[in-house]
């Protein structure tokens, strides 16, 4: 390229000519000249700018003095005129992969769950693609067209399944937005800048929603499925004891993964009567202390006296994050089969038929209490649904 050439698609509002003096980088832009200086040895270049009699110092994150002009371009137009800088976020060097490990150290010593932690990042690899590479995979790629492709691929696996696959599906997509949008949330931007990774503009990505699923009343299991499905457990009790054990718990109000953590120290006297006790360390991170009913007590202490493991409630028979999980499986199978208990979440079911039975007879706030529910609209939307109409109700 010649000079001729070069003078013709030179702009200095576009590219300023800038020259360094005593480790300071000076340039003219818009009229006015500006200064770019380093506070100290081996630091990045920081830029200030006055408006309205404040002066503010802003880093632009690099010591390269081409790039720091460049990315001083926008503060000073966002400083002046309201432009986002978004040349100030550098996608390009961050890939999912960094920022999904760091998302993992982040969340864990916030408090999350290891298991919660796996399933936020899976939802995220689930919107980018099972396929590609998170290490190959840049920041500047997660916007809002990524969601809507994503949208639209799980739409299309239900297409001419009816209205009801429809629904479920958009439930389901819900959920993995949610998740994967767990991954940025915005009390984790300045952690992730503190470590050196830029996200960029992923305003489009966090903002995108699917479409809002039919809103469904929760209706519980009917009281004679969970009674012929008692019957058929106790039956079976002789044969496995274990899956009787397990059974209980779940309708005592565990939760699947507090089934599988669930200890024989749990079980306590408290003004004498059974309860089941348990520390912060669960989903709710609140102490709690749980009601257990006198005949699931006496039961559990019968298995007490056949299992070789005094410390966990359940034998060990699973992997890592699901220490039982081959055990639950199995359960899981049986309750549906043998059972006839027609759902795929047959723990949850019976966890929720018994906050149910609780909120008829003790009150909705009685049951979010026993659920563990930092609100009492979670009990009522996902466990108990509306209030019964009594069997012998009458206008008269």
């Amino acid at each position: 390229m010649n000079d001729e050439t070069n003078h013709a698609a030179y702009d200095p509002q576009i590219h300023p000519l800038y020259y360094l003096e005593n480790g300071k980088a000076r340039f003219m832009y818009k009229g006015r000249h500006y200064t770019l200086f380093k506070p100290k040895l081996g630091a990045g270049f920081y830029i200030k700018v006055q408006r309205q009699g404040y002066r503010k110092t802003t880093s632009l994150h690099t010591a390269d003095p081409e790039r720091a002009v460049m990315m001083a371009l926008n503060v000073i137009d966002y400083m002046l005129t309201g432009v986002d800088p978004e040349a100030l976020r550098e996608p390009s060097h961050a890939s999912a992969d960094l920022v999904t490990r760091s998302y993992r150290i982040l969340a864990m010593r916030h408090g999350l769950k290891e298991t919660t932690v796996a399933g936020n990042i899976s939802a995220l690899k689930k919107i980018i693609g099972r396929r590609k590479s998170l290490k190959n995979f840049p920041m500047s790629r997660l916007t809002g067209k990524l969601v809507r492709e994503f949208i639209d691929f799980e739409l299309d696996l239900v297409q001419g399944q009816g209205e009801a696959a429809r629904q479920t599906k958009l439930r389901s997509i819900q959920s993995v937005l949610k998740q994967a949008k767990s991954v940025f949330k915005r009390a984790f931007h300045s952690r992730y800048e503190d470590a050196g990774i830029y996200l960029g503009n992923i305003e489009g990505f966090l903002l995108e929603q699917a479409e809002m699923p039919a809103s469904v009343d929760k209706e519980p299991l009917e009281d004679a499925v969970v009674e012929a499905l008692d019957a058929k457990v106790e039956a079976l009790s002789e044969v496995r004891p274990d899956f009787h054990a397990a059974y209980l718990l779940a309708k005592s109000t565990l939760r699947r993964g507090e089934i599988q953590r669930a200890k024989w120290d749990w079980v306590q006297m408290k003004k004498g009567h059974p309860h089941i006790v348990m520390s912060a360390d669960q989903k709710g991170k609140r102490p709690t202390a749980i009601p257990l009913d006198p005949s699931i007590y006496a039961a559990l202490q019968r298995w007490y006296k056949l299992t070789d493991d005094k410390e966990y409630i359940l034998p060990e028979n699973g992997w890592a994050g699901e220490r039982c999980g081959y055990f639950m499986k199995d359960l899981d199978k049986w309750l549906r089969n043998e059972g006839g208990l027609k759902t795929d979440k047959t723990f949850h079911e019976l966890r929720a038929h018994t906050l149910h039975t609780i909120r008829e007879k003790y009150g909705l706030e009685v049951a979010a209490t026993v659920g563990r529910h930092s609100e009492a609209g979670i009990t009522a939307k996902h466990y108990t649904g509306k209030k019964q109409i009594p069997a012998n109700f009458s206008f008269q």
